[in-house]
């Protein structure tokens, strides 16, 4: 997990999502991104000195749950709302099929989801809340008040 976030947060420093000095920087020596690791490390040990496992579990959960709600919610939006999903025809759009891939199964799982999320403890929705306010904050920061489109991630 250590090295999986350390690798994350070093592609956004890369594109400058993020600070490019400290969080898209390479040691010489092991070709790691050390700054990363050393600050991924210290919020690891952080969070497991000072808090019960099942509060961390609440926050993981947290986020797997509002990043699956929002994936249901997309495929919704391009398929179904926009029509922009990859070569719609007009034939295979009004099909049942079509209907019930991006319509009826991403809004069973958005209710299925929904539920979950709602029997996690209050404070995990008030600590996600808030670092998802803090997001979206530091998005509308870097574009300008949404006026812009963000950087691209290099894949």
């Amino acid at each position: 997990a250590t090295a999986a976030a350390a690798r994350l947060l070093y592609g956004m420093g890369r594109d400058n999502l993020l600070p490019k000095p400290v969080f898209g920087a390479i040691n010489k020596r092991f070709q790691t991104p050390h700054w990363n690791i050393a600050i991924v490390t210290a919020l690891i040990f952080i969070i497991a000195a000072t808090l019960n496992v099942n509060t961390i579990v609440n926050y993981i959960n947290f986020g797997a749950l509002s990043g699956f709600i929002m994936l249901n919610i997309t495929v919704i939006w391009i398929y179904i709302v926009k029509k922009t999903g990859v070569e719609i025809n007009i034939r295979r759009a009004q099909s049942g099929l079509y209907h019930l891939r991006y319509l009826i199964v991403p809004l069973i799982g958005l209710g299925v989801l929904a539920w979950v999320f709602l029997s996690l403890a209050n404070d995990a929705k008030i600590f996600g809340g808030f670092f998802l306010l803090v997001g979206i904050i530091y998005l509308a920061a870097r574009t300008r008040l949404f006026r812009e489109l963000p950087p691209e991630l290099e894949v």
